[in-house]
């Protein structure tokens, strides 16, 4: 079980870690962009996809990372429940969920790896409620 749980808590927290160093890159890269329009306002019409199209990697890198944040928290939860489950004290919740949302998160999570290592990840959802 310890190979288990090490690589289920490892894999979030190092998404967790590479979606900070991207933001921290981006705002770097955004701090640069408003610098440069300060000096030269003329610069913004130029400059404004660029800083929108940061403003959205900032925003997608913050999603992913909660996503990871909130999968390492699932985990520890269930590393804390094994007490209770050896004990027979062990309650479930059935709840529905849905699958496509699911997916979208763990891609998310997987993509900046995968990036790294020249894999793209695609899902078609077609055929998914």
């Amino acid at each position: 079980m310890n190979s288990t749980v090490s690589h289920e808590m490892r894999n979030p927290l190092n998404a967790i870690l590479e979606h900070n160093n991207k933001q921290k890159r981006h705002v770097k890269e955004l701090t640069d962009l408003v610098s440069s329009i300060l000096d030269e306002p003329a610069k913004i019409a130029e400059l404004e996809p660029r800083i929108e199209e940061l403003q959205n990697l900032i925003e997608e890198s913050l999603d992913a990372q909660s996503s990871s944040a909130n999968l390492t928290l699932f985990n520890v939860e269930d590393i804390l429940a094994l007490p209770q489950l050896k004990s027979g004290k062990f309650t479930r919740t059935i709840e529905e969920n849905h699958i496509c949302p699911a997916i979208r998160e763990i891609t998310m999570i997987m993509d900046t790896k995968a990036n790294s290592k020249g894999i793209h990840i695609s899902v078609d959802y077609s055929g998914f409620p």
